[in-house]
Order: structure tokens, then C-alpha cells, then sequence
């Protein structure tokens, strides 16, 4: 375990591994991973623990997606509204939920949880008298396009729509986040080119963007 971490840390680390069903096992981990403080000391173990995260999200998704289809591979869907449908991809906790919030009427749960948006989330933007269609995607992780996590029903979201939204953590290297992503989009035989227009993003006064 890293050093100066919270006393309850060790009680909590203790629970997790201790933890035998997959339900119990990953709620635990949640929980341990939320009293861990984020700082330059805890960076890797807070990664290390997201990948193991990721891992049992994924087995669990693919308990659940089994007995939905029967076995089969069920892919996450939205039907497309207004002009264009855009796909907001990212790792977790870089504030995909926010940035949803404040372009569209939507109200996905914010939280400082991992891992907290399980479902497409879809919401509708007005520009000009243009209506575009944002859809927040559950988080794409590294492996996504082996099947890691939600990774292929993410993908299939990619696949689908007209455009994407690539948002990262300024503060957590933004270049290793991107390039796992492109990276995982290329595994799913997705290419990202990109756009020529011009983008400019402005506060308003009585807040938003």
C-alpha cells in the first residue's frame, strides 16, 4: 500500500480483497478507491486500481449482457435525433457528464465516483437553429476494443454515430489518455480525422458555455 494514506484505507483494502462475490468485490473497490486522496503519490495505485475496475466491470457486463441475449453480444444503442448525433468519448472521471450538462437539457448523474455512467446518455444541443445530438458514452478504457469494460458496446456507439467528442484530463496526462483512445479506436477499425472547422468555446454570464 502507498504511505500516508487515510487510516480507514487499510480497513477498506482489507474489505475488498476479502470480497468473494463479483457484486461485493467491485463495490468494495469503488469504495476503497473514493477515500483514496488524488494526488502525484497516489496516481499509480489509483491507476492500477482502475484497471482492476475495469477488469471486473467487464466480466460483470458480460454476465449481464449473456443473460440479456441469450448469450449473445448485445451493443449499446441510441437513435438519432436532429441533425447530427456526436459521441462523447473518455476515460472515466474526466468530466464527460459535466460537459453533457452544460450543452445540453440533459441530467446525467455527475459524481466523483469511477466509472459512475453505465448507460448511453443522450441529449439534444441547439445551435442556431441547428439541433445536434450529444451522446455521453460510458468510459472507454485501455483494451476497450478487446472487450475490456463496456469497450465494445462503447465502440459500437463510436461506429455508429456522425462525429465524436474526445474529452481528457488536463491534469492527469492528457497525451497518454488521447493516444489510449485513438488507440482503442484504431482496434475497433475506427478512424479519427480531424475536423477543419473552427472551434471556440466561450463562458456565459449567467454560466455555461
Amino acid at each position: 500500500m502507498v504511505t500516508n494514506l487515510p487510516p480507514q484505507c487499510a480497513g477498506l483494502e482489507k474489505k475488498y480483497r476479502e470480497a468473494t462475490a463479483l457484486r461485493d468485490k467491485i463495490a468494495a473497490l469503488e469504495e476503497y478507491m473514493a477515500a483514496i486522496p488524488k494526488h502525484k503519490g497516489t496516481e499509480k495505485l489509483l491507476q492500477q486500481l482502475k484497471t482492476r475496475h475495469a477488469k471486473l466491470r467487464a466480466q460483470q457486463d458480460s454476465e449481464r449482457s449473456k443473460k440479456a441475449a441469450g448469450g449473445g453480444f448485445s451493443r449499446f444503442s441510441v437513435k438519432k435525433e436532429g441533425a447530427a448525433q456526436l459521441v462523447i468519448l473518455g476515460p472515466t472521471g474526466v468530466g464527460k457528464s459535466v460537459f453533457l450538462s452544460a450543452l445540453t437539457r440533459a441530467s446525467p448523474e455527475v459524481s466523483d465516483r469511477p466509472f459512475t455512467t453505465v448507460e448511453p446518455v443522450p441529449g439534444m444541443m441547439t445551435f442556431e437553429d441547428v439541433q445536434i445530438q450529444l451522446v455521453e458514452a460510458p468510459a472507454l478504457c485501455q483494451g476497450a476494443s478487446s472487450g475490456a469494460g463496456w469497450g465494445l458496446r462503447v465502440l459500437s456507439l463510436a461506429q455508429n454515430c456522425d462525429g465524436l467528442i474526445l474529452i481528457v484530463d488536463l491534469a492527469s496526462e492528457p497525451a497518454a489518455q488521447l493516444n489510449m483512445m485513438l488507440e482503442e479506436l484504431r482496434g475497433a477499425h475506427i478512424e479519427v480525422i480531424e475536423g477543419t472547422g473552427k472551434l471556440e468555446i466561450q463562458d456565459k454570464e449567467n454560466g455555461g458555455i
